[in-house]
């Protein structure tokens, strides 16, 4: 969730999703002083692969999550979180 190689921090990972009726919830392992964007995407084979969903997520200590009210149906949906800052 980190700046760099060389400060021993982990990348964010993504929980398991929570889904509720139309909409899943993402949690992912944050670090204090961040933001984060997350996109989404139906496949990777299209092209652009990932669109934005939400820029400048502030970070919660320990995890952040957002949810996609846009999630309904059943094509498969790929997320991604990216740090900002």
């Amino acid at each position: 969730v980190g700046t760099g190689a060389s400060n021993n921090v982990t990348p964010p990972s993504l929980q398991v999703p929570a889904f509720v009726s139309a909409s899943v919830t993402l949690t992912w392992s944050s670090a204090a002083n961040r933001s984060y964007s997350l996109e989404r995407a139906a496949n990777l084979g299209a092209a652009p692969a990932f669109s934005v969903l939400q820029s400048n997520i502030a970070s919660l200590p320990g995890t952040t999550s957002w949810t996609d009210t846009n999630a309904a149906g059943s094509a498969p949906r790929l997320y991604r979180v990216r740090v900002e800052q």
